[in-house]
């Protein structure tokens, strides 16, 4: 399982110097709390979007759960994985649709954690359990995935 504190850490110190520079003149300006986490909210995004998402292969589909209630997503056509077509300013409150194409969070609304190469590498030969909402494997589930009951 994976460690939601210690991919926060990962992306917070992959976040490449150019954005680096661009945030901290932003960050002289806020006012509260609450505009600091909405640019380090957006720094992560961008982080995400330009090292994970930009390595899948994501075309826009729509899914329909068990009540009938349509919403649309983001799947990736080579590994397999769905994402939101939401994506955070902040985990306080603002959400917008992903206009990029390059989503950042998976439909568990957490962070997408994964490049395309490194969900096929979890695939385990003969054995093709995942979560059947995210489609994460196995090997890389969250505290969020369900297994499909066999």
């Amino acid at each position: 399982m994976i460690n939601h504190d210690e991919f926060i850490d990962y992306i917070d110190n992959l976040i490449p110097s150019k954005i680096e520079i661009m945030l901290k003149e932003e960050m002289e300006s806020c006012d509260s709390i609450f505009d600091l986490i909405n640019v380090q909210e957006r720094a992560r995004n961008l982080t995400i979007k330009h090292i994970l998402s930009s390595s899948h292969f994501w075309m826009k589909a729509s899914c329909v759960d068990s009540t009938g209630h349509r919403s649309e997503i983001y799947w990736c056509d080579k590994c397999n994985i769905r994402c939101s077509a939401f994506e955070h300013v902040n985990h306080l409150s603002l959400i917008s649709k992903v206009k990029d194409n390059l989503p950042t969070y998976t439909i568990h609304n957490k962070y997408l954690m994964f490049t395309c190469n490194e969900v096929l590498n979890m695939v385990t030969p003969g054995n093709d359990k995942s979560c059947f909402t995210c489609g994460i494997p196995e090997k890389g589930l969250t505290e969020d995935c369900a297994l499909p009951h066999v």
